[in-house]
């Protein structure tokens, strides 16, 4: 992965984690919390992935784990809706940093 590919991803993981801060904050729902806590996790990872090990296979890994889990752990409302509509804007730098290459 190039520095330039990676800091497309990154940007993307960035605002990934912004929205979903935001939303956690925000939800009315005390369920989605731990939901939200979890998704953070996942971003911690990929970041890591992406910074330190530098392996799009590893990172396609953990995004294929998180939109599974994304079906499995629906967050609900607007805060929901937003949270999946940037994790969809991280996945879409994904594929545009493979298709870079």
């Amino acid at each position: 992965m190039t520095d330039r590919e990676a800091n497309a991803i990154l940007d993307a993981l960035a605002q990934y984690v912004h929205i979903l801060r935001e939303s956690a904050a925000a939800t009315s729902r005390a369920e989605d919390r731990a939901t939200y806590q979890s998704r953070l996790a996942g971003a911690a990872e990929m970041f890591e992935c992406v910074r330190v090990r530098k392996s799009r296979e590893e990172l396609g890994t953990l995004i294929k784990r998180e939109q599974h889990a994304f079906g499995w752990g629906y967050l609900s409302q607007e805060p929901g809706a937003r949270a999946g509509a940037a994790f969809a804007a991280l996945v879409r730098a994904l594929q545009g940093a493979s298709h870079a290459t």
